[in-house]
């Protein structure tokens, strides 16, 4: 299922046309990132940086993620310095997520997961 389909289906017939204006054309909105590094808060893919132009916000309304979460897609698994790239099956590419030690590093609502070789990244738990 696309990401504006699942949208609509999480929040129901009546707020369709408030999801299709949040998401917009997502296609337009890649390339047009904004300041907000992995891990930071968003509502739309357009407030979160991007080095490859590909920013994504693993958004509240469509996934569950408090406050949503900014991101990139990482197909090439490089993402910028103090993140990993990670695979939640939530797109058909993965995602980077913030690096943490402990789920202090993390914002409310997030824990720290140990993806083991010494790779911790900051999650909706």
């Amino acid at each position: 299922m696309d990401e504006l389909a699942l949208a609509h289906e999480r929040v129901g017939d009546d707020r369709a046309v408030e999801v299709d204006h949040l998401l917009g054309d997502r296609a337009a909105q890649l390339g047009e990132g904004g300041s907000a590094a992995p891990g930071a808060t968003c509502n739309a893919h357009a407030d979160c940086a991007a080095d490859g132009g590909d920013p994504v916000c693993i958004a509240d309304f469509v996934h569950g993620w408090p406050d949503g979460y900014c991101s990139e897609f990482c197909g090439t698994g490089v993402c910028p310095g103090g993140s990993h790239c990670v695979d939640l099956s939530l797109y058909e590419t993965p995602v980077c997520l913030d690096d943490c030690d402990t789920a202090a590093d993390c914002r409310a609502g997030y824990g720290c997961l140990d993806l083991g070789g010494g790779t911790k990244v900051c999650i909706h738990l």
